[in-house]
């Protein structure tokens, strides 16, 4: 029992140092990606893809891999995750082209997919369920923390190395997670179905979420009404019905479509999908705001954030431990208020220190709370057999929440901001005059209103399912 114990705490521990490694080294892409297309020489119009192209990859195949993981066994799933992110990391580091670049990290966003979309049925499968809720807690811990450090390392990096090194850093915490796991899991603890791969749902599936993504993505760059943006909302809708038609007529589909009914897998995954788009509206404009108003380098807006994701990263952990005391829902709904209470005071005061760190720790806050609890619903929610695709329909809200929040954030400000003005500002391109600047500050609290009330209605969500347990 000891000896069983100790194989699952280092198999946490395996896992963590894996998840922390994917965050830190695309976040340190990111923040350095003006450095990268200087060094690669590459076009304006392909540097965004160096980012597409691996959250493309890996919305369009995490489903798949989580079905995988579900009927083959999430064991070997971790070992190819890893192996293929750092080989890809080694590609990256020695492009000569930005398209070979892209390409490689194409193959990172694979590896990704392939590690993550079980990430979370792991400790729910290794671990006894009054330690779920740690389990969940101490792996969201590790993505919060390399959020937290990849701005400062990435920084350090390219000022002291190359633009070379983001992409080797991180190859010893991968060997490192990936001699831990192999030593720690031994056994696969749950009986795996005997059932057929459905490809055809795979398939139509994949199609429906990269349409979906790279209409989120370009519509706002190229104009709702551009032709490829409508094609590609054309393709989403076609292909979801070919999906949800395959699905009903085959014995063994994909995604059982009767777990919808499930009242706490649904609201819980709607309510995360509402939560991904708020959140990711906070990191998305407050940096625009610092470099287009105050000409923040990149380091500088790294230290204003910085109290967010380490706030997110303690209070993950914090919010694990009391998952495993208390009901999930409530830890739930407190880190969904609390939360609401930033977007609020965001929305009706000006972004200015010491005002802002103090904003921003509350909101690290109420994102640390919300995220452990709400992937223990969602995981927790389903058969043990379909674990994984609970996992990745999970991981999918945050990729799917992201995409659409950032079109969701410039739509809205360009119901305030002239579409030149507004480029402008996202493009970094012009020094604004204070009456522009007032302009854009009334935008982006215009934006953080609407959050907030983005954020009072995943409160709601989940708190149909508390009081509906009560009143039966």
């Amino acid at each position: 029992m000891a000896t069983d114990n100790i194989r699952s705490n280092l198999l946490l521990i395996g896992l963590t140092l894996s998840v922390a490694m994917v965050s830190l080294s695309d976040q340190m892409v990111s923040v350095t990606l003006s450095f990268l297309g200087e060094a690669l020489e590459i076009d304006v119009a392909l540097l965004g893809w160096i980012n597409i192209s691996p959250l493309l990859v890996m919305t369009c195949s995490i489903m798949i891999f989580g079905r995988l993981g579900d009927l083959k066994g999430r064991k070997k799933l971790s070992y190819i995750g890893i192996i293929f992110f750092l080989c890809g990391g080694v590609l990256c580091a020695f492009s000569m082209t930005g398209l070979q670049l892209i390409i490689f990290k194409g193959i990172q966003g694979l590896g990704s997919s392939i590690l993550i979309s079980n990430v979370y049925a792991i400790p729910k499968d290794i671990l006894p369920p009054e330690k779920h809720g740690w389990g969940i807690g101490f792996v969201t811990f590790g993505v919060y923390l390399g959020l937290a450090s990849a701005p400062f390392l990435g920084g350090f990096l390219i000022d002291f190395l190359n633009w070379n090194s983001i992409f080797l850093v991180v190859l010893p915490i991968g060997i490192v997670s990936l001699i831990i796991i192999h030593k720690s899991y031994k056994l696969e603890p749950i009986k795996r179905p005997k059932e057929k791969f459905d490809f055809l749902g795979a398939g139509s599936f994949a199609i429906t979420l990269a349409s979906l993504y790279l209409a989120l993505t370009f519509g706002n760059k190229l104009g709702w009404g551009d032709i490829f943006v409508i094609s590609m909302f054309i393709i989403f809708a076609i292909s979801f019905i070919i999906f949800i038609i395959i699905e009903k007529m085959i014995d063994n589909p994909m995604i059982k479509l009767s777990i919808f009914k499930n009242v706490k897998f649904s609201t819980s995954n709607l309510g995360a999908l509402l939560f991904y788009i708020s959140t990711m509206s906070v990191t998305f404009l407050i940096p625009v705001y610092l470099k287009a108003g105050f000409e923040y380098s990149a380091l500088g807006v790294a230290f204003v954030i910085f109290p967010l994701p380490l706030m997110m990263s303690i209070f993950s952990l914090l919010s694990g431990y009391l998952s495993d005391r208390f009901d999930n829902k409530i830890i739930a709904i407190i880190g969904l208020a609390v939360l609401s209470i930033s977007f609020l005071l965001l929305g009706i005061t000006p972004f200015q220190a010491p005002l802002s760190y103090f904003i921003l720790i509350i909101s690290g806050i109420g994102q640390g709370l919300f995220t452990p609890p709400n992937v223990g619903l969602i995981v927790g929610s389903v058969d043990p057999k379909r674990r994984g695709i609970a996992s990745s329909i999970s991981t999918m809200m945050r990729t799917v929440g992201q995409s659409a929040s950032f079109a969701i954030s410039t739509a809205l400000l360009g119901l305030i901001i002239p579409f030149t003005l507004l480029n402008g500002f996202l493009s970094n391109s012009i020094v604004p005059n204070p009456a522009q600047l007032e302009l854009f500050v009334y935008g982006i609290q215009f934006v953080f209103f609407i959050m907030f009330i983005v954020c009072i209605a995943s409160v709601f969500l989940i708190a149909i399912q508390f009081f509906r347990k009560k009143s039966k």
